[in-house]
């Protein structure tokens, strides 16, 4: 069963407030409309619901003047005999009013214009005054407007966390169903707007954050490809925190091509994600050619990584059979006597049943990039929402659970909201 949210609890609240006005008013005007208006412009998000309460003001506007023009055609100008003379009217005057809505700039406003409208020429028209009713009709629509903009707006009294960096991992956060990333998308946008300290960090490319992102454009720079970089999304641009040594990049690409795996070189030129693959491909690197190839944000390049590029080498990935790949690993750990590498094996649900190994400088964790970000917005401390201890090991919380914590978390409801988990 469904959850009861907030958004359908402010609902409620704001039809019962569009009442009460009501009776303030001395039962003036007709609650119906205000309570209509109310409901229509309740949002997921403030800026969405001040967006929609605009356009909404604005087609109230036009159908309630237009209401009144047509009003005043139909009482002093059409002849009395024609009973159908007025709906014709009506209906003809719908075209002109909706591309009035298109001139202003506010095409989605165009529902409310002609609501707004019919209600005055259609319901009322033959009020003794409807040109107080079209009035009246206008003002209940703006009270349920402005009644819902209040309500959206209402923040509860929790003591909201805007100081700590909360660390969230894209992977993680998004493993739910396809229908449900929606609901994740809105809940990050509305702790966004709340001030939430959101560091995002992912052991991809930005093309998978912006995938899973969608319209949540996050102020901080984002941590991307396991600690290599900072991305912003905002500027498009990276910051490059570290490489792997160059010493290290020819006998690494010797190794791969030993074993055979095929070999994908990670490099930032100009602001520019490249990624050297070659110029021939086996199948497993085919196989991980064809699951990235889709998305923006990067370049493959299908020539050897050149020599001048060697110090420039943020991420070194090599895909094949689980077995090999961890082998792979360890021959790689192996070769790593002064401990400059970080090396990690993963699986990659995409690829059926291959693994990927990443090779990365030792320097190059999400930690100590979350860390610098830290020190530069003066944060006290780096929370990790739903990998507190009792969690055993990090990254069991995945999806709505994880994305519930970071709220308790950030409303200071949560039990170990200070309590940091190792990656």
């Amino acid at each position: 069963m469904p959850k009861i949210g907030l958004r359908i609890i402010k609902s409620s609240v704001a039809v019962a407030l569009c009442f009460l006005v009501y009776f303030l008013r001395g039962q003036q005007g007709t609650p119906f409309y205000s309570a209509i208006a109310a409901v229509l412009c309740m949002q997921p998000d403030t800026s969405n619901s001040l967006k929609v309460g605009w356009n909404r003001t604005v087609g109230t506007l036009i159908g309630g003047f237009c209401g009144m023009l047509v009003l005043l055609v139909e009482r002093y100008w059409l002849p009395p005999q024609y009973p159908a003379l007025p709906y014709l009217v009506t209906a003809a005057a719908i075209i002109p009013l909706i591309y009035a809505t298109l001139l202003v700039k506010k095409p989605t406003a165009s529902y409310i214009t002609c609501v707004v409208f019919m209600s005055i020429t259609v319901s009322h028209g033959a009020d003794i005054n409807p040109y107080l009713f079209a009035f009246n009709r206008t003002l209940d629509t703006l009270i349920g407007i402005f009644v819902s903009l209040a309500v959206n707006n209402i923040r509860l009294f929790w003591r909201e966390d805007r100081e700590n960096l909360l660390a969230l991992d894209l992977g993680r956060l998004f493993q739910v169903e396809a229908g449900k990333q929606p609901y994740v998308r809105v809940h990050l946008k509305r702790l966004l707007e709340r001030g939430a300290r959101v560091a995002f960090f992912t052991q991809r490319s930005p093309a998978y954050l912006m995938r899973a992102l969608g319209g949540v454009k996050p102020e901080m720079p984002v941590v991307v490809l396991g600690g290599s970089a900072l991305y912003r999304v905002a500027e498009n641009r990276y910051e490059v925190l570290e490489t792997l040594p160059r010493d290290e990049v020819p006998r690494l690409l010797a190794l791969f091509a030993r074993q055979g795996a095929p070999c994908f070189a990670y490099t930032v030129t100009s602001h520019m994600l490249h990624v050297y693959c070659g110029e021939e491909l086996a199948p497993a690197g085919q196989a991980y050619y064809e699951a990235e190839r889709g998305t923006p944000y990067k370049n493959f390049v299908f020539v050897p990584l050149p020599e001048r590029s060697h110090g420039e080498v943020l991420v070194l990935t090599a895909i094949g059979p689980e077995e090999g790949i961890e082998a792979l690993a360890r021959e790689a750990a192996g070769m790593d006597a002064a401990g400059r590498l970080n090396i990690t094996v993963s699986s990659d649900e995409r690829l059926g049943g291959l693994a990927r190994l990443d090779v990365r400088g030792a320097g190059a964790t999400v930690d100590q990039a979350l860390a610098l970000l830290q020190a530069r917005v003066g944060a006290p401390a780096v929370l990790y929402p739903g990998q507190a201890a009792e969690d055993g090991a990090c990254g069991t919380v995945q999806g709505l659970e994880l994305l519930r914590r970071t709220e308790q978390i950030f409303l200071h409801r949560g039990r170990n909201s200070r309590e940091k988990a190792v990656l």
